[in-house]
Formats: C-alpha cells, structure tokens, sequence
C-alpha cells in the first residue's frame, strides 16, 4: 500500500508525528510517539504534544493556522508562551505509520511560523500560520507607515547593547506575579515592556511594572524560589521622544515615523490651513520649534 493509502485508512493507519521546532532561543525535537525517534539526526523526544486540523491550500484568501498543544510546563511553554513579544518561532510537522521504515519514510506535513501563544490551566497553544501564504500575502516584511518604532529592541536595527541594560538581582519573596528582589537596580515604574528570566530554570517574563524592587509579570513563573538569580532587561515603548531618547539615548537609530499627517493630503485645503497643519503635527510629534512651512504652488 502507498502511504497515501495507508493515511485514509482505518484498518492500516498508525500515524506518528514529529515536530522540529527552531527559534533563537534553541531547537526542540518533540514526538507524540511513546517512545523517541531518530530521524534525520536528529533525537525526538516524547512529549503530550497534539495539533489542530492542517488545511494545505493555499488558495483561500486567510492564512492557514495550526495550533500546536503542549504541556504549560515543557521547557518550550516555559520558554516562548509567557512572553508578551517572544521570539520567533518555526514548526515543521512529520508525519508517518508504524508500518513504514521509521527512519526513512517522513512525510512532511507541515511548516508554519508562530504568530501568537496562550496558556490554559496546564496546556500551553501556539498558533502557527503558513510560510508560504504568509510569504505569497506579502506579511514577510516588517517595516510598516506607523509612528511607533518598528525595530525590536537591541536587535541590528536598533543597535541597542542589550549588555548595557542588564541588571542581575536575587529573589527574596515570590507571591503570585509579584517578584520581590534584593535591588531592581532601577528606579520605580522604567522597567515596564522588559523581561526577566530565572537564572536556574530559564523561563522568562514580560515585565509591567515595577515599584519598590518588587516586580510585577504578566503571568508568575511555574517554577521560581527564594534566592535564585534573574537576570532583568530594560523594555522600550518605541516612542522617539520617550524611551527611545530618554531611556537610550537611540533617536538616531528610531525605526517609526513620527510625521504621519494627520489630514488626508488630498483633501481640498487653503494654502493657509496646509501651513496650520503641517506645523501642528511637527508640534504634537515633539518638536517644539516648528520648521517654518514653505509652499510650493502646484
């Protein structure tokens, strides 16, 4: 029988899966065998791990989604589900029958890249969407007309040295999303947007806020105790005149357009208004000595 054939049926099908997931973070290699599997070198390792149903075309005018299930408490839950901007994230799903050469004949089922997570009393979803709709619909591009900064913090655009934002404290009491340090190393309410990741376990956080050297996290750790380290990191609001140059000093480096009219340019208007205009928005976007306005006739 083809592999084909053996899917559709209920007699012969034995399907097994595998899904090779990459980020900056690291590589996992997770089954929903009962047993690991060695495919392609690489170890794929055991796990409660499920997906939604995978429509393959490509024709529909969405992009195709799958949902990833897996235990809230896999070191990939841990690592990517409870951050507000996490890393990216690749998923490739194999797919097989017992009845074929485990090692040779895996079918690729899928490859999406993640563009969302959520978390449910102990399963942790992340949402895939398809690569190639993703690239054909033209989303594989990330610059946009906003006056927010487009960058990511420290990445190559911002340029930002993450090293220069980093803070090291100690736990000294954990009650819910409230993290109690020995020294937030910052003063109140400027680490809001930022992470902290618990040294001995890797799980990471987005910060809300923090007064008094206790900080406080979208969501508490699973698993965090008295006197371990974290390692904290600065967020940024990507606004040019506020964290960008009071808390970095990055204006040079501002990814966002801060003089998007705020008028339809091809509405009908006086030469007069266009000048109000014109200079009203450099004043709103902070530039309090407003570029005189020069009109050229059309």
């Amino acid at each position: 029988m083809t592999y084909a054939d053996i899917d559709k049926s209920a007699n012969d099908g034995a399907p097994i899966e595998c899904y090779k997931i990459f980020s900056l973070f690291g590589e996992f290699f997770y089954t929903n065998n009962n047993e690991e599997i060695m495919f392609n070198g690489d170890v794929y390792e055991p796990l409660n791990i499920s997906h939604s149903k995978i429509i393959t075309s490509s024709a529909l005018d969405d992009i195709n989604t799958v949902d990833i299930n897996i235990p809230a408490q896999s070191p990939l839950a841990i690592l990517y589900c409870f951050l507000k901007s996490p890393d990216d994230v690749t998923v490739q799903i194999f797919r097989i029958h017992r009845s074929d050469d485990l090692s040779v004949s895996f079918k690729s089922e899928w490859i999406g890249i993640a563009i969302g997570s959520g978390v449910g009393d102990d399963i942790a979803t992340i949402k895939t969407g398809s690569i190639l709709q993703a690239k054909l619909n033209g989303s594989s591009g990330n610059i946009l007309y906003q006056r927010v900064c487009n960058h990511d913090l420290y990445d190559a655009r911002c340029k930002v040295d993450k090293n220069a934002f980093k803070i090291l404290a100690t736990v000294t009491k954990v009650q819910g999303t409230r993290i109690t340090l020995n020294s937030d190393g910052t003063s109140d309410n400027t680490l809001q947007d930022g992470t902290i990741t618990n040294d001995r376990t890797g799980e990471v956080r987005s910060i809300t806020t923090n007064v008094n050297n206790v900080i406080t996290v979208t969501l508490g750790f699973i698993d965090i105790e008295k006197d371990d380290t974290v390692t904290i990191y600065h967020g940024c609001n990507h606004v040019r005149l506020g964290d960008c140059k009071q808390k970095f000093n990055n204006v040079v480096n501002y990814g966002g357009m801060d003089f998007i009219p705020t008028v339809n340019p091809f509405v009908e208007l006086s030469k007069q208004n266009q000048a109000q205009i014109t200079e009203k928005t450099k004043v709103e976007a902070g530039n309090t000595q407003p570029i005189p306005f020069h009109w050229e006739g059309v």
